[in-house]
């Protein structure tokens, strides 16, 4: 359901005990999250086959897709937060998949059901506004999921659903449900501690869906937002009515900043580590499995942050290559290989460097548990920017820490980014939404839309592909500036920014004209001419009357 998670064994829980002490006030509503789970039960049988008893010695020599995918994993490490789709549990999106009509007909979930259980859950929801403890965040969930289900059957065509299966080690989602009733029945079904958990996706994939009915019910709409480009396209993808009504052409307007003078902005092609021939920044899925990139990836960002005073952030494509690129900056051994040299007893690591430049270097987590959460990740560089002037913080692009976070003035001077975020181009997400974009294009017949009903003019599928990463790029270069009286510097770190202009057609409108290439030494010097004392701190000091 979106980015919400519901445990569906403890909502049928607490329907259960609401209707012994008030009857059938939730009837409806309790089918509703009983079918629920009766289909991710069937989802599991699917997967792993069915439940067999301890003393059965029988030689089973069967192979269920459990098996395929453990076999897969083990080969090729895939990480176990991956999720494999459950095979006859995948509907909508094309691509010659069944419509979603074919979930609601398994899952039983007729409309006349699915509106009584909405009613009744805005029941159950109002009161528990006025309860205390985990009452309220379950009605409002419950509220959640059956609004969600009415209106994925209404605008069916618009979405796309299916159940997903996953190792049940080493993961936040199992660990969260570990106790639960779910994982109870799966333990009662198999005889031991689920090894396998199951979740039911319902992604909507046409925001106009929830556009669309707003726009006709209000006098005036305006929606603002600094990354909305490109404008054109954006329009259509949020609904015919809401581009019907558009009084005029959408405005995209310059940044109240002065980018000559307050704001830096520079691409760098190429870097080098200690006197090694330089590489080409090129921050691709193959570039960054190369320790000879990471280690000249590594020096650039140092060369730069000690030019720099205040808070840097540096935004990387994934947790995974936060993760590599942590391991090789502290790795002694490979450093010594690729030349770097000792310090006493220490040897000169780039993350050793980055502490002496910085202080303070942080990188950004999951929040799983495992390491610390975003707010006191946030908390801890914005204390160390306030006590010594200056701190690092590593993060991830649509991260909690790039995105609803303001960084004003000496929080952050420089932001530096790291390759374009392309999302995983096999994310099943991600692949149907580019198929139900090529669909529509195409007429909506694969979706199951009526003959002349489907709005072609959206963007295609690779179009909307390109956008996506471009509005996370966009969104982290917009940390740095955050007021009139703002200035910073901004480093594209990715040859094609630095090579090909046309690649900078994705960036936003107020920083197009102002990218300049620059190699990195030449980089470095403009950043500290740009932080000097007659430099752009000088620049917004000045009485704006002049």
């Amino acid at each position: 359901f979106d980015k919400s998670l519901f445990d569906l064994a403890q909502l049928e829980d607490y329907c259960t005990r609401r209707q012994s002490v008030r009857g059938n006030s939730v009837s409806a509503l309790g089918d509703v999250v009983r079918r629920l789970r009766t289909g991710l039960l069937a989802a599991q049988e699917v997967w792993c086959g069915p439940a067999r008893d301890d003393d059965d010695d029988e030689d089973d020599s069967t192979k269920y897709p459990c098996d395929i995918s453990m076999a897969k994993r083990q080969r090729f490490r895939v990480s176990p937060d991956e999720r494999d789709v459950v095979p006859g549990f995948d509907w909508g999106a094309a691509d010659r998949r069944p419509t979603t009509v074919g979930f609601f007909e398994k899952f039983q979930l007729s409309p006349d059901l699915l509106n009584r259980a909405a009613g009744e859950a805005s029941v159950v929801a109002e009161e528990a506004r006025n309860a205390d403890g985990d009452e309220f965040i379950i009605g409002d969930q419950l509220e959640g999921l059956a609004g969600c289900l009415l209106l994925a059957y209404q605008q069916r065509t618009h979405y796309a659903i299916c159940c997903r299966a996953w190792p049940n080690q080493s993961c936040e989602r199992p660990k969260r449900f570990r106790d639960s009733l779910h994982s109870q029945d799966l333990q009662r079904l198999s005889g031991t501690e689920p090894a396998w958990g199951f979740e039911l996706c319902v992604w909507l994939l046409h925001p106009g869906v929830v556009l669309d009915d707003l726009a006709k019910k209000v006098r005036c709409l305006v929606l603002a937002s600094g990354t909305l480009a490109p404008l054109d396209q954006t329009e259509r993808e949020l609904g015919i009515e809401f581009s019907r009504r558009m009084a005029t052409k959408a405005l995209e307007a310059k940044h109240v900043v002065c980018t000559k003078r307050q704001v830096l902005v520079r691409a760098v092609g190429s870097a080098a580590f200690e006197s090694r021939p330089p590489v080409q920044l090129m921050g691709n899925a193959a570039n960054l499995k190369k320790d000879e990139y990471r280690l000249a990836l590594g020096a650039a960002v140092v060369k730069l942050v000690s030019r720099c005073p205040g808070g840097a952030l540096v935004f990387l494509p994934s947790y995974k290559v936060l993760s590599s690129l942590r391991w090789t900056w502290r790795d002694d051994r490979l450093h010594l290989r690729y030349g770097a040299e000792r310090q006493g007893r220490e040897v000169n690591t780039i993350l050793r460097r980055l502490e002496r430049a910085k202080g303070t270097v942080l990188f950004e987590g999951k929040g799983d548990g495992g390491d610390a959460t975003h707010e006191e990740t946030i908390a801890d560089y914005k204390r160390a920017v306030a006590r010594r002037g200056s701190a690092l913080l590593f993060c991830v692009y649509r991260g909690k820490c790039s995105e609803g976070i303001s960084y004003n003035d000496d929080a952050c001077r420089l932001v530096i980014t790291v390759g374009i975020p392309y999302a995983p181009a096999f994310d099943h997400l991600v692949m149907r939404k580019r198929a139900y974009n090529d669909a529509k294009i195409k007429g909506g017949l694969a979706l199951g839309m009526a003959p002349g009903a489907c709005d072609r003019g959206v963007m295609s599928g690779q179009a909307w592909y390109a956008t996506q990463a471009f509005r996370a790029l966009n969104q982290a270069l917009g940390r740095s500036i955050r007021h009139l009286h703002d200035y910073g510097a901004l480093v594209l770190l990715d040859a094609r920014f630095a090579d090909d202009p046309a690649a900078r057609r994705g960036v936003a409108a107020w920083l197009r004209g102002a990218i300049e290439a620059a190699s990195l030494r030449d980089c470095a010097r403009d950043c500290a001419a740009h932080f000097a004392p007659n430099g752009a701190a000088a620049f917004v000091a000045r009485d704006y009357r002049e």
